[in-house]
Formats: C-alpha cells, sequence, structure tokens
C-alpha cells in the first residue's frame, strides 16, 4: 500500500518535470531611452538568458527566462560631447509562445526587472545627483519577439520590449531636455539552443 501511495505522489510530479524543454539564448541588445529627447538605437549591449518552456498544446507554450540585460540611451554629438545612460537589469520574462509552422514561433508577454546597476554621465563624467533623478528599482516591460529554428535545437530571435511604467520620474525643465518621464525601448538580436 505504501509503494502505491509513493507512486500516487511522484507520478504527476514526475510527468510535469519531464514536460519542461530548457534552453539558452543570448546576443545584442540595440536600446533608447524614450523622453530622453535622444532617437535611435545607438546603445548597443549583451544579454543572456536560462529558460524553460512548459508546453500547454503541440503550438502554445510557457515560456519562463532568468536574463541579464544592459539596457539604456548613447547620443555622440561631436569627437569630444556626448551623452550616455548605462543600466543593467536582472530580468523574468513569463511569455506565451504559439508555433505558427514547424520552424517559426511567435512570443509574447511581460518581462519583470530588477535595476541592479545605473550610470549617466557626459564627457565631463558621472552628472550629479540634481541633473540625474535617480532610477526605479524595477521594471515591467511588454514584450514580444519571432524565433525560427534553423535546426531542430538552434534558431535566432528577434524581440521587442517597452517598459509599461517610466523607469524614472523627471521634469520637463531639467537639464538634456528630459520628459515627464522615460522608458526603455529596446530590440533583442539573438542565438537559442534548446538542451
Amino acid at each position: 500500500m505504501r509503494w502505491f501511495i509513493l507512486v500516487l505522489i511522484l507520478m504527476p510530479a514526475t510527468i510535469f518535470a519531464q514536460s519542461f524543454k530548457g534552453g539558452i539564448a543570448g546576443g545584442i541588445a540595440m536600446s533608447q531611452v524614450d523622453g530622453d529627447r535622444y532617437a535611435g538605437f545607438h546603445k548597443t549591449g549583451v544579454w543572456a538568458e536560462l529558460f524553460v518552456e512548459y508546453p500547454f498544446s503541440k503550438q502554445t507554450s510557457l515560456h519562463l527566462g532568468l536574463s541579464g540585460v544592459q539596457k539604456g540611451s548613447y547620443k555622440k554629438f561631436n569627437e569630444l560631447e556626448f551623452y550616455r545612460i548605462n543600466l543593467i537589469y536582472a530580468e523574468v520574462p513569463v511569455l506565451l509562445t504559439y508555433r505558427i509552422s514547424s520552424r517559426s514561433v511567435l512570443e509574447g508577454g511581460l518581462g519583470f526587472g530588477v535595476l541592479v546597476h545605473s550610470a549617466e554621465k557626459n564627457e565631463m563624467g558621472p552628472l550629479s545627483e540634481i541633473d540625474s533623478p535617480a532610477f526605479n528599482s524595477f521594471e515591467i516591460s511588454a514584450q514580444g519577439g519571432f524565433k525560427y529554428f534553423f535546426w531542430a535545437r538552434t534558431g535566432g530571435a528577434v524581440k521587442l520590449s517597452y517598459s509599461v511604467l517610466p523607469i524614472r520620474d523627471t521634469k520637463q525643465n531639467s537639464p538634456y531636455r528630459r520628459n515627464a518621464g522615460q522608458y526603455n525601448n529596446l530590440m533583442q538580436i539573438s542565438l537559442f539552443y534548446m538542451l
């Protein structure tokens, strides 16, 4: 009887664990901060992710990840003058994926990020606290992307991400002509491998 109860307890956990598929991904992140009034994806960083996917059906699955990503803004005015925001986030993307063909997948959902590091500077060095209000320590972003499998386990992806809430509050009359709120705007290009 004890064996029967043990099997009843362990069997669902084993089946559930076998349903998960894991993977790794990494690539470049091109970003800008909407609201600093310096348009263009001129800030290039890197990002990497460990993820698991749990299939709901043959076409849909839940994607949960743990990633590190560099975001921010960069504007070069001339050979000497520049403006830069460096932001590093630890992020948990929670996405729903939909397989549209044997090789193509659409994905969309939310990313929950914690700010690990921030810096804002120009050619004179780091900006003062008066000129550089603190960034929020937490970010929620809307994310959507497209994956394409080159082979059975390996492929490439493009993902767009945009902050749902401002990454910090600023005043319109502040230096660098900032708007009242700033938002991360990100494009990621990556390769992934399913384990």
